[in-house]
């Protein structure tokens, strides 16, 4: 008999597109995970998956978004956020309706910042998908905070961008953990303040992250090389599908032999 395996799908922005094509190399391999965590981007591909979509379709679906879907409205400096999320709403619910996250073909949760206290937020069970899924993506400053039952929620990335301990609670006996911001080519110089900002933050959070996963101890770690592909980047998603499709085939071997 199989042990029960979990994935864990990590932040990423646009590099999460990498989760689409792990999911693909896994779907070959007839590999089926029976649990589903997800930060950010990959509260967004977690629950489709969850919800029975393959990977095909998931990426029918992003090829077929269009920036102005996502960035919606004008950017709004007077506001918590640049941009609101009623785009993103639109089309979460597009896909998932009014269904809460206990109604989904295979457990998942996600995580989201609580901003006022700055701690980890898991929503399951009960929780419906849409505003759960949209509290896990709502990058800081880009989008204004999504509010559930009076609390403002932020990006899961910005305490848990690989949520390994939020799916313990669904007792998997193997966790495999794919963190597609771990890995990144040096760029030679960064010409202005915000590129030097987004640097800093994104080493830091590397540091933490990486610090925070040896703690966590997932069976295995998977991190597709994305290159230099920052997160805000919409025109390399077909090249990030890639990369996480290798590094998903490179996987199956190790992840079969961690299961039976």
């Amino acid at each position: 008999m199989s042990k029960k395996l979990g994935f864990v799908l990590g932040s990423g922005g646009a590099r999460g597109v990498a989760h689409v094509g792990f999911i693909k190399a896994m779907e070959e391999a007839g590999i089926r995970p029976q649990c589903i965590s997800g930060s950010s981007a990959g509260s967004i591909v977690g629950a489709c998956v969850a919800m029975g979509m393959t990977a095909d379709e998931i990426m029918e679906e992003i090829r077929g978004l269009k920036v102005s879907e996502v960035l919606f409205g004008v950017p709004n400096f007077n506001r918590s956020g640049l941009f609101s999320t009623r785009g993103i709403h639109r089309k979460l619910n597009s896909l998932f309706r009014r269904k809460r996250i206990y109604d989904l073909s295979i457990d998942f949760c996600c995580v989201a910042t609580d901003l006022a206290k700055g701690k980890e937020k898991v929503f399951s069970g009960r929780s419906f998908i849409v505003p759960a899924v949209v509290a896990s993506s709502c990058i800081p400053a880009l989008f204004e905070p999504e509010v559930i039952g009076g609390v403002q929620y932020v990006d899961g990335g910005v305490v848990s961008r690989l949520p390994i301990e939020a799916i313990r609670s669904f007792n998997p006996d193997v966790v495999v953990a794919v963190d597609v911001f771990a890995e990144s080519s040096e760029v030679a110089e960064y010409p202005n303040a915000l590129s030097v900002l987004s640097r800093a933050v994104d080493i830091m959070d590397r540091n933490y992250t990486k610090a925070k996963t040896k703690a966590d101890n997932p069976d295995l770690l998977v991190l597709p090389d994305l290159g230099n592909m920052t997160q805000y980047t919409f025109k390399d998603l077909d090249y990030a599908y890639e990369q996480g499709y290798k590094a998903g085939k490179e996987s199956v071997k190790k992840i079969k032999e961690l299961i039976s």
